[in-house]
């Protein structure tokens, strides 16, 4: 058993989103490896209480971090006291950047945000990148260079939810929160514009997250949906197990985003056998891309994918083998 103490720092279910998920199946693929895991999400956390918990880390320990405020949204309050404790309890710092916007976020940052993201880069031991993307910015920006490396973040999911071989339904899925980023009015024209004999066999189920939101854009969905009179279910925060068992009777993803790291979801899609139809952004292959914003280019993707109705056992391998590397490679890290 691996001695030292592991943190992992960040979104954690409650909360929603792809690094909530991350960190979910990371505590459940440690702990099934015998490690020593604590959950720490202090998005719930006022400042006493910050101060408290970070009092009570254990020295020498390790910190899986995905907690924003060193990096994606400097907090000139709380991070001072972050970086005395790493440094005084001597903790091995690996900071996970899932946030593929962060280098657009960097261009607005002040100069102090500069500085003291750059001071935050001195105390990380590893700066882990979910795509390739991201590592050549920070290493453009000399921002922590020689410390980065990638690490995608599909980690093996079916290692801890089971889910046994289930009959294949004719369900288009698509998932993301309801704001111009992830498009999802893109994927309603798209699935509006299949012949009714299709969308009569073929029903759509949207996944939306809340952890961004944009009432303006999601008026335009609900009109949308109601005026077309779609055969559309939505669900809302479902938890992951949910997630991937919809993901196991579908047969097409739709990830319609306009820019991300890398795609968890569409990845545990393919694995799961689904076609997948993306945007040409995050991990693309074994998939079916198109140009965001054209709906009818989305049109004839799904059509493609439709008419041919079969699984790639050859993708799921891919992905199989990447999750494996991935997680071997984090566990390394941490042994390191």
């Amino acid at each position: 058993m691996f001695k030292k103490k592991v943190y992992i720092v960040g979104a954690f279910p409650p909360g929603v989103g792809g690094v909530a998920t991350y960190n979910l199946l990371l505590e459940k693929l440690l702990i099934k490896d015998s490690f020593s895991v604590e959950v720490v999400d202090f998005s719930y956390y006022n400042f006493y209480n910050f101060l408290k918990k970070l009092f009570q880390i254990k020295k020498s320990s390790i910190l899986v971090d995905s907690y924003r405020i060193s990096i994606e949204s400097i907090s000139f309050k709380r991070l001072p006291f972050y970086l005395l404790m790493i440094f005084f309890k001597q903790i091995k710092w690996i900071r996970i950047v899932h946030d593929g916007t962060f280098p657009e976020q960097y261009n607005n940052f002040s100069k102090l945000k500069k500085i003291f993201l750059k001071i935050s880069l001195l105390f990380i031991y590893k700066t882990v990148c979910v795509s390739e993307d991201l590592k050549d910015f920070f290493d453009n920006n000399s921002l922590g260079k020689n410390k980065t490396m990638i690490i995608g973040s599909l980690l093996p999911f079916y290692k801890v939810f089971n889910l046994s071989k289930t009959t294949k339904e004719n369900i288009i899925v698509t998932s993301g929160a309801f704001t111009a980023n992830y498009s999802i009015k893109d994927v309603l024209l798209a699935y509006s514009n299949l012949d009714d004999s299709i969308k009569k066999d073929y029903r759509l189920i949207i996944l939306k997250t809340s952890f961004s939101q944009d009432s303006d854009y999601q008026d335009k969905i609900d009109w949308f949906i109601k005026q077309k009179k779609l055969n559309v279910k939505i669900y809302n925060n479902l938890d992951y197990s949910e997630t991937l068992k919809i993901f196991s009777i579908s047969k097409i993803y739709v990830r319609s985003v306009k820019k991300e790291s890398f795609g968890l979801s569409k990845v545990e899609s393919v694995i799961l056998g689904n076609q997948v139809v993306t945007t040409e952004t995050g991990i693309t292959n074994y998939m079916h891309t198109y140009e965001h914003g054209n709906y009818k280019d989305l049109h004839q993707k799904i059509l493609y994918c439709i008419s041919i109705d079969n699984e790639d056992n050859e993708a799921r391998t891919f992905y199989i083998t990447e999750a494996e590397k991935n997680y071997n490679l984090l566990k390394e890290l941490i042994y390191d």
